[in-house]
Parts: C-alpha cells; sequence; structure tokens
C-alpha cells in the first residue's frame, strides 16, 4: 500500500523445489516532520519526493498486476493442510 505520508508492505521468498513461501517480512513507514511530529506528505517537499512517491506508485501498481496474475494461474485449493495429522 501506498499513501503519501506512509507506505507498507510485504515481501515473500518462495521456494521453487518446495513450491511454496519459505519466508515473510511485512514492514511500514511513516514520513514525518521531524519539527512537528505529524505525518508529512511527501509530495510536497521537493528536491525529489513527488517523483519517489510516482516511482513507489508505479512500483506497486506492477506488483499488484503481477499477483493478479499469479493469483488467476494458480488458484488456491479449497483444502488446507495446516493442520498436523499425526
Amino acid at each position: 500500500m501506498i499513501e503519501p505520508t506512509r507506505n507498507s508492505g510485504t515481501t515473500s521468498l518462495f521456494s521453487l523445489k518446495q513450491q511454496a513461501v519459505v519466508a515473510e517480512v511485512k514492514g511500514s513507514v511513516t514520513y514525518m516532520d521531524v519539527k512537528t511530529g505529524r505525518p508529512v506528505d511527501i509530495r510536497t517537499l521537493g528536491r525529489g519526493w513527488a517523483k519517489l512517491f510516482e516511482g513507489f506508485t508505479k512500483k506497486a501498481e506492477h506488483a499488484r498486476t503481477l499477483k493478479e496474475k499469479w493469483d488467476g494461474e494458480h488458484p488456491k485449493s479449497g483444502k488446507r493442510t495446516g493442520a498436523s495429522k499425526i
């Protein structure tokens, strides 16, 4: 997710051998004005921050498109095998 005052996301590591996600990291950042301690819209800061926001936005859209394509090509089965049967 990308907003002018914050950015968050998830990165997953997929094992081709195991055919499963083997690691996942979630994180977020809030852009703050150090003088006021309040969130700031980075598009208003000048010095390339608007281009950074634009780049993040394009990257997020591209990632969303790839995820939708993946989900369409790899539908989840109705069976979940999360519990051990031992």
